[in-house]
């Protein structure tokens, strides 16, 4: 686990355990007055990590809208599935991070286009948390959907975090409750970590909202979970 960031107060974020029901994965939703006219974009939110600057899309992969919750992946796997189990998780390789050809977001759009590291996700975590923080969060229904609003105070850029979830099997947890989507970063080994654990999880960025208190980070989450991607432009 590397570091969560507590708006107010918080629980521990733990990637397929929070406290919210289980439901099997939602039927689709007619869509058609959100999808007219969406365009899939990077929005800029002022955000910079390493000189460079990192523009989040608009909609996750996948989707027809910024509040559909796009396609569900593995870990290190380039083809969305709607069931997860370990017997069916093809990807075996041990990278600190994901190289583009088992980057979901970077074999899907090209170009600039990739999955964010988790380095990148606790740098913009710091910065929305941080003290007089340019950013505001709020927890809000938009395109039908449940999610998080991440806005730039100053510029009123935003992006919308539908609350999907996450699939192990065929069963969705946090449907409506959390956001959660991958990075392309291993889980660093952790010394009280046991053994045949290492290299089995990947780090992911959730928010969620417990007991009404704002929570946000990153934390290690086996890799044949199915999570939505949200890609990046790095320029």
């Amino acid at each position: 686990m590397k570091k969560l960031f507590y708006l107010a107060a918080a629980v521990m974020f733990v990637c397929a355990a929070m406290s919210c029901k289980q439901d099997p994965v939602p039927t689709e939703d007619d869509d058609s007055q959100w999808t007219e006219g969406f365009v899939f974009q990077a929005v800029d939110m002022g955000f910079t990590y390493g000189g460079k600057t990192i523009k989040f899309a608009n909609a996750n992969l996948g989707a027809k809208h910024p509040g559909d919750y796009g396609d569900y992946y593995a870990w290190g796997e380039i083809t969305p599935k709607t069931k997860f189990t370990t017997a069916n998780y093809t990807y075996k390789d041990n990278p600190a991070v994901l190289p583009p050809a088992a980057d979901a977001a970077n074999a899907k759009l090209g170009g600039h286009w990739r999955m964010p590291t988790g380095e990148e996700l606790d740098a913009f975590n710091d910065w929305i948390a941080a003290s007089g923080s340019p950013y505001s969060i709020e927890m809000k229904t938009a395109y039908g959907k449940v999610g998080f609003e991440i806005k730039h105070k100053s510029t009123g850029n935003s992006i919308f975090l539908p609350c999907g979830g996450d699939i192990n099997g065929t069963t969705q947890s946090g449907f409506d409750s959390f956001f959660e989507v991958w990075s392309s970063s291993l889980t660093p080994d952790i010394h009280e970590m046991q053994e045949e654990q290492k290299n089995q999880r990947a780090e992911a960025w959730g928010i969620d909202k417990p007991m009404d208190l704002y929570q946000l980070g990153t934390a290690g989450c086996a890799r044949y979970i199915g999570l939505p991607i949200r890609p990046v432009w790095v320029e």
